[in-house]
């Protein structure tokens, strides 16, 4: 023992006392220091002043004993070790006072016994008082636990091998008392009759996968008494190597599945919306064709055909005739060769894809008076697939005739960049913009967002009056 030992000695016998303090300082096994009291005031005022860690007690001192003394001593410090050194006692009362909280009774005239005496008690004290710190921890702990456990929404609950209640959380017993009008008892069976049987054999099932040791989470639909999504969790609970039973924990994920088939909802409505705007768009491209194909192609064609009439009555003019259906012919395949232009699939390995952007530029709005620069410095081809660069060049297509038709532009700027896991196209015209409330989610929008949710692309429109528009795309890219 290395630390010092403050002891407390009662005795009116200073001869006694004096021997006492020659027995301890004589122990090579600790050190200590000593305070003398000769009655019950010393006594007092010793306990509240030196603070001892040991009390040696003679039984018998004017009007004051051993009893009296260890009854103060437990009331106040209940963890000072009580040892009483005194004459001849009985058998009987030294049990009594064992009983009433001494921790050891040595004979003066036996004191060989009193320094291992006193470090068994030191010893005694120090092991009880780390045993009541660890369960006062633990009752802590458990409080706590309890109050987490019970002012949650989640439910709680254990079950044996039988299927029989174990422990609970208040939530638990809540909902089971909102289902069945009655509480689970520890002991009953875990399992109320309202479910309906196909519940019933699944949650045994879940049971029993627990109970073969597996840990797992199920998703749990349940209709009475109120409609309830739950996410419920099972975990084996062992005792050494065996399984007694099952941990569950349940938690109410209703709010988490409504707004999961509120957003399927919204994407199928969506879905709807886009597939609808890309069938009108391809009625319009239809109806484009004929119109095309009609009041340009075919009036070309009759006009060759009408010359070709004539001159079956115009020999003379066969030359000049034949000369006005070949450039009528020549002017239909050309014709013909712009309306094939914008519908073929374009072959992005024989001619570059920004070549052919460029191209589109040139043919779409250089050719209608707009400027256009276009700037391809951080394009990177390589990055995108043929299918993504359809998607852009359609895209833009669909941009430029917009612009072509609306916009009153009379400079376009584009900008293709490809970065880390990202492409980007920003579309800037300087023309009239859109007017306050102007709705833009036309079909030539809905038919860009068509395109670009195929490749979890997406589109961001700014603009305002006077100020031009400037439409940017996204996509990502896996490599």
């Amino acid at each position: 023992m290395t630390e010092p030992l403050k002891i407390l000695i009662l005795e009116d016998s200073p001869y006694d006392a004096e021997e006492v303090m020659r027995r301890l300082e004589l122990s090579a096994k600790f050190v200590c220091g000593f305070r003398l009291a000769t009655d019950k005031a010393t006594y007092l005022q010793a306990l509240d002043e030196f603070c001892p860690s040991v009390i040696l007690s003679d039984h018998s001192l004017p009007q004051f004993d051993s009893k009296e003394a260890l009854i103060i001593a437990r009331g106040r410090y209940p963890e000072i070790p009580f040892i009483m050194v005194t004459g001849t006692i009985s058998e009987e009362f030294a049990i009594d006072m064992i009983k009433a909280g001494a921790d050891d009774y040595i004979l003066k005239d036996r004191m060989t016994r009193l320094p291992a005496a006193v470090i068994a008690a030191v010893q005694k004290r120090k092991v009880e008082a780390e045993k009541r710190r660890l369960e006062q921890e633990r009752e802590f702990d458990r409080n706590n636990l309890k109050a987490l456990i019970n002012n949650t929404n989640d439910l709680m609950w254990s079950v044996d091998l039988d299927l029989r209640l174990i422990t609970a959380n208040e939530a638990f017993d809540r909902m089971i008392l909102n289902m069945t009008g009655t509480t689970v008892a520890k002991g009953s069976d875990v399992l109320p009759d309202v479910f309906k049987p196909e519940q019933l054999a699944r949650f045994r099932k879940y049971y029993e996968r627990a109970f073969s040791g597996e840990s797992f989470t199920e998703i749990e639909h349940t209709e009475l008494p109120d409609n309830i999504w739950s996410e419920i969790s099972y975990y084996p609970i062992y005792n050494g190597d065996s399984v007694t039973g099952a941990a569950c924990f349940s938690r109410d994920i209703t709010q988490r599945k409504i707004m999961e088939q509120e957003i399927m909802e919204l994407k199928m409505q969506e879905q709807k919306k886009i597939a609808r705007a890309i069938l009108k768009a391809q009625e319009q491209e239809r109806n484009y064709l004929g119109w095309e194909l009609h009041d340009n192609v075919n009036q070309l064609l009759a006009a060759a055909k009408m010359l070709l009439s004539v001159a079956q009555y115009n020999i003379e003019k066969i030359p000049e005739l034949i000369t006005a259906c070949q450039d009528n012919i020549e002017n239909a395949i050309q014709e013909n060769r712009k309306i094939a232009q914008g519908l073929v699939v374009h072959d992005f390995e024989t001619i570059p894809f920004q070549d052919q952007l460029i191209s589109l530029g040139d043919n779409m709005l250089k050719r209608s008076g707009i400027q256009v620069i276009m700037d391809t410095s951080g394009l990177q081809e390589d990055g995108l697939e043929d299918e993504q660069k359809l998607v852009i060049y359609r895209i833009a297509q669909e941009q430029f005739t917009n612009i072509v038709k609306h916009a009153e532009a009379r400079l376009v700027y584009v900008s293709l960049c490809t970065a880390p896991g990202e492409f980007r196209m920003i579309i800037f015209d300087n023309g009239k913009g859109m007017e306050a409330g102007t709705k833009t989610e036309g079909i030539g929008l809905r038919n860009i967002r068509g395109r670009l949710v195929i490749f979890n692309g997406a589109v961001d429109i700014r603009t305002s009056p006077g100020k031009g528009f400037t439409m940017e795309i996204a996509i990502p890219l896996t490599i």
